[in-house]
């Protein structure tokens, strides 16, 4: 598979830094496991929309 474009904004949550943000909780991820972080980016993205 070849990625031709990186989606920098999501177009539903323009005001989320999703490029930012996926990377760095696969990246706690591989460390802390999987369950905690995907429920900590849950919670994240709860407050975040939350907050807008």
């Amino acid at each position: 598979m070849v990625l031709k474009s990186l989606v920098v904004l999501s177009y539903t949550f323009p005001n989320l830094p999703i490029v930012e943000v996926i990377s760095r909780f696969v990246e706690q991820s591989r460390t802390l496991g999987r369950s905690l972080r995907l429920r900590a980016f849950r919670q994240w993205v709860r407050k975040q929309i939350i907050q807008t």
